[in-house]
């Protein structure tokens, strides 16, 4: 079994986190780009820690939350997101701590949009006021049927992660 990591041994401040280096991993991974950073392990010695969706870039369940969290760190407790109503919310409180959970990532400026790490949804219209989504809420469908097609696909998890050579990806 071929397995694909980031160890960030150059300590590149945009992998400190899990999250990050799990992206880091998953993106070199699809476009099969060259990397040291990649190992066989006999199946054997594997153990699934987590399921990790390709294309939203987000854990989206937990198998082993011990083994996780010897990986992870404490950051495995905020990987999943908690329930957030449908349609949204928009308290201040709860979108501004969401936002400064490590991990996050810029996914466009105008309209503002952040993915935090567990795959909750800021979007911003531009006039201040916020609105985080759950990473699974139908609604989000609707907002970003606008937007770009790369930003669409990270944010609703619809269509191929990458291409190698107007090809999938065969990892």
């Amino acid at each position: 079994m071929e397995i694909w990591f980031e160890g960030n041994v150059h300590d590149a401040v945009n992998l400190t986190h899990f999250i990050e280096r799990a992206r880091c991993a998953a993106g070199r991974m699809m476009l099969d780009y060259p990397t040291t950073a990649r190992m066989h392990v006999h199946p054997l010695k594997f153990r699934v820690l987590a399921e990790f969706d390709l294309i939203r870039g987000i854990v989206t369940s937990i198998v082993d939350a011990q083994g996780l969290a010897s990986q992870a760190g404490a950051e495995s407790a905020v990987l999943l997101p908690p329930e957030t109503p449908a349609g949204g919310t928009d308290n201040r409180n709860a979108v501004a701590e969401a936002a400064n959970l490590p991990g996050g990532r810029l996914l466009r400026v105008d309209p503002y949009v952040w993915q935090v790490c567990d795959g909750r949804i800021i979007i911003g219209p531009g006039d201040g006021a916020m609105r985080m989504y759950g990473p699974d809420d139908p609604r989000l469908l609707t907002l970003v049927r606008d937007f770009d097609d790369h930003t669409r696909r990270i944010i609703s998890g619809v269509g191929t992660p990458a291409t190698t050579h107007g090809e999938p990806s065969q990892h």
